[in-house]
């Protein structure tokens, strides 16, 4: 048996312990959603969530993570759109990519 201590552990659990982990995913998709967001930061009940740039109010959840640094926030870098009614290309300037992304949409 190893003499490293567990994930667990290392997070200052007991080794035994059960916890659950959330995933901070969507973030800058609403206002509401980033609402919902800026208070579970502040509680620390998040502690990293995952900024989807390609979201229309991804501008105030940037603002909010400038204005909060000591906070983790993570990229989602997304290739296609899973919405009908609000569409949008890829997010990154790669012509390949945004190219394959358009031809998964279309499949």
């Amino acid at each position: 048996m190893s003499d490293r201590p567990t994930l667990l552990e290392a997070l200052g659990y007991p080794a035994d312990a059960r916890v659950i982990i959330l995933s901070g995913d969507e973030y800058g998709e609403c206002h509401a959603v980033n609402g919902a967001f800026f208070e579970m930061l502040a509680a620390g009940t998040m502690t990293s969530p995952s900024l989807t740039t390609v979201y229309a109010w991804a501008s105030e959840a940037a603002a909010w993570q400038r204005a909060h640094p000591e906070v983790d926030c993570g990229v989602h870098l997304v290739l296609t759109c899973q919405h009908q009614a609000l569409r949008w290309g890829g997010d990154l300037p790669v012509a390949g990519l945004v190219r394959s992304a358009r031809l998964h949409v279309a499949e």
